[in-house]
């Protein structure tokens, strides 16, 4: 019985070795855009009641990652602690989807 625990935990410990070892860091590759139209949309600044318009002119430049459905996401607020919880009346949207159709890749 001991030769069979010991066996079983020289495997369990390889096994967790080889999936950390197989585990990638997820990288997100950010670019620079450019508008190319103006946009507007309306996002959340104080939990479900807080909403303002954010608007982007012609010529503004952003950072943001393609998303596979066409839309770039943006950060539009840091990240706080008061994001962790739940949503309630202080939490405040961070990112934005702009559609790929406003902007035009101008760089890394």
């Amino acid at each position: 019985m001991n030769y069979r625990m010991k066996t079983a935990k020289l495997l369990s410990i390889v096994l967790i070795i080889i999936l950390l070892f197989n585990c990638k860091k997820s990288t997100v590759k950010k670019y620079s855009y450019e508008f190319t139209n103006a946009y507007c949309a309306q996002i959340t600044v104080g939990g479900f009641v807080g909403i303002k318009e954010k608007c982007f002119s012609v010529g503004e430049i952003i950072e943001g990652t393609l998303k596979k459905n066409g839309m770039v996401s943006v950060r539009i607020a840091e990240h706080s602690q008061k994001n962790e919880e739940p949503a309630n009346s202080s939490s405040y949207q961070e990112f934005l989807d702009i559609p790929i159709a406003n902007l035009k890749l101008i760089g890394r």
